[in-house]
């Protein structure tokens, strides 16, 4: 009765991916620079994870408005939004979090990188996985 022992532990690659290459192997196929996949992390300024989901909440304080606040909230310490373990990484790995510093800093640049990445993004036909979080 009950169930059965297994004889080894399988576990999942796929699972125990680093969240740094995670964010990265995202959107290989769309040839992305790291700027431009820090960039387009930055569609997290826009909307939030319902209740029902196992993480919820908003990741800025104003989550319908698209601007950089989302790099802002990164670098503060004592934010109060959610930080995912992509989030995360974009701090850890120091050239992904060069560009977190630039766009909490200048929006403008922001902006036209964030262009520049949704265009490649769309040519690669993934823009609907990039929408589907927002």
């Amino acid at each position: 009765m009950g169930r059965e022992d297994a004889e080894k532990e399988e576990v999942d690659d796929a699972a125990l991916m680093d969240p740094t290459n995670a964010v990265r192997s995202q959107f290989t196929a769309s040839e992305l620079s790291d700027d431009e996949i820090v960039a387009l992390m930055g569609r997290r300024t826009l909307g939030f994870l319902p209740p029902e989901d196992e993480y919820h909440g908003k990741w800025v304080q104003n989550p319908y408005v698209f601007d950089n606040t989302y790099f802002k909230e990164l670098l503060n310490e004592k934010s109060r939004y959610i930080k995912l373990d992509d989030d995360r990484s974009l701090l850890d790995d120091p050239d992904f979090k060069r560009y977190v510093e630039v766009f909490a800093e200048d929006e403008e640049i922001f902006f036209q990188t964030f262009a520049r990445a949704f265009n490649k993004v769309s040519e690669f036909g993934q823009e609907d996985k990039l929408l589907s979080e927002i």
